[in-house]
């Protein structure tokens, strides 16, 4: 299971149909190098420790199979394995 780097969360409604929707962007390797996930989670619900998650933090993402026949997996978690060492109100790097 590969690391990835927690970039933000934002969470809203659809202007379309007024779903709500909850779409977390990570940074990590793909079988064509580096790139930028968006990942959705399940209705639009938060992840559990969402409020903690800081730009910068090494985590690892936990994923909810579809219900649906070849639909794509949902994000369920993400584990924190490093925090940040951003500090973001200064914007330095922490030693």
């Amino acid at each position: 299971m590969s690391n990835y780097i927690f970039i933000n969360a934002f969470a809203g409604k659809a202007k379309s149909n007024g779903n709500p929707f909850n779409k977390v962007s990570i940074f990590g390797n793909s079988m064509n190098g580096q790139r930028v996930f968006d990942c959705f989670t399940e209705n639009g619900a938060r992840l559990p420790n969402q409020d903690q998650l800081k730009f910068g933090d090494v985590v690892v993402p936990e994923y909810k199979d579809s219900p649906y026949p070849g639909g794509r997996p949902s994000l369920c978690g993400l584990k924190v394995v490093e925090h940040s060492p951003f500090n973001l109100a200064d914007m330095t790097l922490r030693k």
